[in-house]
C-alpha cells in the first residue's frame, strides 16, 4: 500500500499536463476562464490514469483530489460517503502543499501557519482525522 500511496501522491496532478503553462505559471490572480482551465486537470488526471495499465487502479483515488466532503468540489462533487479515505488523505496533502509551497504569484506560507489556515476547511474540504494526523506529523518535525 505504501508504494501505491507514493504513486498516487506523485500522479494526482498529472492532468496539469493538459493545462497551459501560461496559466499554471501566471504570476497574478487567474481570471474565470483560467480557473476553469485549471479545474479541468482533475478530469484529465482521471482520463490519463484510466488509460495507463499499471496506474488504472489508482485512478479512483488520485483523480478526485479536489472533491470535497461538502459536495462542492470538482470534478465529481460526490456526497462525502463516496470519497475514499485515501482520496481524503491526498486532498489534505494537496491543500497543505497549496498553502505552504511557493507559487508563481506568492511565496509559500510558513509551515507553522499552515494548520491554522487549513482549520477553516476541516469538515467541508478536509477530513478531520487526516487533519489531526497532519498536525501530529508537523509537531514531530
Amino acid at each position: 500500500m505504501l508504494a501505491a500511496a507514493r504513486c498516487i501522491a506523485l500522479l494526482h496532478d498529472v492532468g496539469k499536463l493538459g493545462v497551459s503553462n501560461l496559466v499554471l505559471d501566471k504570476p497574478r490572480k487567474l481570471n474565470a476562464d483560467e480557473w476553469t482551465a485549471v479545474g479541468r486537470h482533475a478530469g484529465y488526471t482521471h482520463n490519463i490514469l484510466a488509460r495507463t495499465g499499471p496506474f488504472q487502479e489508482l485512478t479512483c483515488v488520485a483523480a478526485p483530489h479536489h472533491d470535497r466532503l461538502d459536495g462542492k468540489g470538482y470534478p465529481n462533487a460526490p456526497l462525502s460517503n463516496a470519497i475514499t479515505l485515501e482520496s481524503r488523505i491526498i486532498t489534505t496533502d494537496d491543500i497543505f502543499d497549496a498553502i505552504s509551497a511557493d507559487r508563481p504569484y506568492r511565496p509559500g506560507l510558513p509551515l507553522a501557519k499552515t494548520p491554522a489556515i487549513m482549520a477553516h476547511e476541516v469538515g467541508s474540504a478536509i477530513e478531520p482525522l487526516c487533519f489531526e494526523a497532519l498536525k501530529s506529523l508537523l509537531l514531530e518535525s
